[in-house]
């Protein structure tokens, strides 16, 4: 999949504000091959958005659904069919996933990471693998 020109824009506009995109392009394909699969009437949960790259490649996922909702926010409200979580908002995502729903979690790299990452791979209500993305993110499902 090619850089879709939302997500482009996305990272100039990061650029330009001076802050550097935090989403890579694989982590990206993987939350709109994700985002696509969101099953009619779902909705999709974007925490720590941070730049909005990575919401861009959920856009990009979703594009042409008017059946889906994406809700950025700082805390989730309600339950969610997919969730994007960066840093502090990991947890929290955990207990709003629905029923068979997806958690896409990237690790800040400050000392809890490693408590957030233990905790997700060993949660009993998850199934979690590591992926080699980003500097560390765990995909679950929530069983």
């Amino acid at each position: 999949m090619e850089v879709p020109e939302r997500v482009e824009t996305a990272k100039a506009e990061a650029a330009a504000a001076g802050v550097p995109a935090s989403c890579e392009d694989d982590l990206g394909r993987l939350l709109a091959t994700l985002a696509a699969g969101v099953p009619e009437g779902g909705r999709v949960l974007v925490l720590g958005a941070g730049t909005g790259v990575g919401t861009a490649w959920i856009a990009e996922g979703v594009e042409g659904r008017t059946d889906v909702e994406v809700v950025v926010a700082d805390t989730p409200v309600g339950t969610f069919d997919l969730a994007f979580a960066v840093g502090e908002g990991v947890l929290p995502a955990v207990g709003a996933l629905r029923p068979n729903g997806a958690l896409v979690a990237v690790a800040m790299g400050d000392r809890r990471s490693e408590w957030v990452r233990r905790t997700l791979l060993q949660h009993p209500d998850l199934l979690a693998v590591e992926l080699d993305l980003a500097g560390g993110v765990i995909l679950c499902t929530r069983r």
